[in-house]
């Protein structure tokens, strides 16, 4: 419609352009038999014929008014091109409205493969919460594993701790009562018994040490991994509640979406009425493009949740 209208407006505007170039040429000529009047009258005798200039006079006059004409003629025509181009608009802006509206509406074959979809992605839920359980629960049992077996080392550190004191004193009850029980002559195995019993006080003494570094480090491990494991369970109760959330608001968008899908239904098969379920069809195709865009909005967030 754009290029028809430019071309209209160069063909108008050229046809202009000759018509002006004929006015200018009608003036050009007038003035020239002016001029060649006048220097016929000082050159000729004072007996023209004077018809023939009336007659040259009246030539021009027809040409200006002519090209008036002519003028005139294209620039209501011109007129008139616009005002069909602006009423051609209005009416295809006032057919498109229509088309528009009804375009917008979803149709029954795209609104059952959402619905399918909806199942699937559901299941799929179903099925991650079942595995986020399944792996807790695996989670926890270890855990309690890991707990009882520290709380048995702790048992056995605590036994072997006390042994070896029981020991270390025994050994020093024993050798403070050897010391005593020697005649006061032997001084060769007095000397040597303490050495004796020094070496083995020592040695015992570093393996206590050891074994209460040992029994030191265990509750901090110990804890570690309490810390570690309940961190764990807190992000895949986090998991699970999120995805408990998510599938409810899929069973909802589900549901929502089977309603849509029975008022769609209806509306189709009452398409040849003027009231359909209640409303007018203006109103129907209306709440049909609210479910679109309600639709939608949850077919990302359902894209969201699975991705």
């Amino acid at each position: 419609m754009l290029i028809i209208v430019a071309n209209d407006v160069i063909f108008f505007s050229e046809r202009a352009n000759e018509s002006i170039h004929q006015l200018k040429y009608a003036l050009e000529e007038r003035q020239f038999a002016k001029g060649e009047g006048e220097v016929g009258f000082d050159q000729s005798s004072v007996h023209r014929d004077n018809d023939d200039s009336r007659n040259c006079q009246n030539r021009q006059e027809q040409q200006h008014s002519h090209a008036v004409n002519q003028l005139k003629i294209l620039l209501q025509q011109q007129e008139r091109t616009e005002s069909e181009v602006s009423l051609s608009r209005r009416k295809m802006s006032f057919s498109k409205l229509p088309e528009d509206a009804t375009g917008d509406l979803p149709a029954l074959s795209d609104l059952i493969p959402i619905i399918n979809d909806q199942s699937q992605y559901i299941n799929h839920l179903e099925a991650e919460v079942k595995f986020c359980k399944e792996e807790l629960s695996g989670m926890k049992d270890r855990v309690q594993v890991v707990v009882l077996e520290n709380e048995e080392l702790h048992q056995k550190l605590k036994f072997l701790t006390a042994e070896h004191m029981l020991r270390e004193q025994t050994l020093l009850d024993a050798s403070a009562n050897t010391q005593n029980s020697w005649p006061v002559g032997s001084n060769d195995c007095i000397i040597r018994q303490p050495v004796t019993s020094s070496l083995a006080h020592n040695k015992d003494q570093a393996f206590v040490t050891a074994a209460v570094a040992e029994v030191g480090k265990w509750p901090v491990e110990l804890e570690k991994l309490k810390l570690l494991y309940q961190e764990k369970v807190n992000i895949l109760d986090a998991q699970i509640q999120s995805l408990r959330k998510d599938l409810s608001e899929s069973q909802k968008t589900c549901r929502d979406l089977e309603g849509r899908l029975k008022h769609q239904k209806s509306l189709v098969s009452a398409t040849n009425s003027i009231r359909v379920g209640g409303l007018c069809l203006k109103c129907a195709q209306h709440e049909a493009v609210l479910a679109q865009t309600h639709s939608n909005v949850h077919m990302q967030t359902i894209e969201r949740v699975t991705k």
